[in-house]
């Protein structure tokens, strides 16, 4: 999404994902690739990743809310590989008790939680998200990678 105000200060723009529903000892790979443009805040302040895009996975066990894994200020304008997309991938693993269900959510400037008038991490510019996929998979699988050093951080 682009996101611009009139009075420049950047806004904050989102979309989420439908919810995907794990079985107790599973788990899943979720990717994403990501290109940012033109961003700015508080009348065309570079953002030197202070703000951006994040990548947000929202998830409940048995219907109950965990804390959520952020991937926040992500700011790919000086990516030159793959004309500027970043990919990144999480693994997470569900609850070996109960079912898991989780969103993604994709956004440009962040919203204070409940705070209409707060504009601290709000963003102009553009953020471009493709690709978002996830791959189910066992929980001795999950485990494999995570030995292995797989770590949720960007991709090339």
């Amino acid at each position: 999404p682009k996101t611009t105000r009139p009075n420049k200060m950047g806004t904050a723009a989102r979309y989420t994902s439908s919810s995907v529903t794990l079985a107790a000892g599973t788990a899943a790979k979720i990717s994403v690739w990501v290109k940012t443009s033109e961003m700015t805040f508080d009348e065309g302040k570079p953002v030197n990743g202070n703000r951006g895009a994040y990548i947000r996975i929202n998830n409940t066990v048995g219907g109950v809310s965990q804390d959520p894994l952020t991937v926040k200020n992500i700011d790919t304008s000086s990516v030159t590989e793959n004309n500027g997309w970043e990919q990144y991938t999480f693994y997470l693993k569900a609850s070996s008790y109960g079912t898991t269900t989780f969103t993604v959510e994709l956004g440009l400037g962040v919203q204070a939680e409940g705070q209409n008038s707060n504009y601290l991490e709000y963003v102009q510019g553009y953020a471009f998200f493709d690709g978002l996929e996830y791959t189910v998979m066992k929980a001795a699988d999950f485990d494999t990678q995570v030995a292995a050093g797989v770590t949720a951080s960007p991709q090339a």
